[in-house]
């Protein structure tokens, strides 16, 4: 449980984008990620960051994990 006592979602998604590609053809994609990213929205509409171990998963093969400490702290 969190400081407001709702459990937070297992995953989410931040980015998404559709790109079509002809064979053997590749492209970058660009996602911002900032700590925006990982705020949780409480029942009252507030919007917190928790600490705590994230996993940022890039499809299937990338996995990157980020560790905030501290105590939840409240984003205006």
């Amino acid at each position: 449980k969190t400081f407001n006592d709702q459990t937070p979602p297992l995953k989410k998604l931040f980015g998404f984008e559709r790109v079509h590609l002809n064979v053997h053809e590749s492209t970058e994609v660009f996602f911002p990620f900032n700590m925006q990213s990982l705020l949780t929205v409480a029942h009252d509409g507030s919007k917190w960051l928790e600490p705590g171990f994230y996993k940022i998963l890039i499809g299937k093969q990338h996995i990157h994990t980020i560790h905030l400490q501290g105590k939840p702290t409240r984003w205006s």
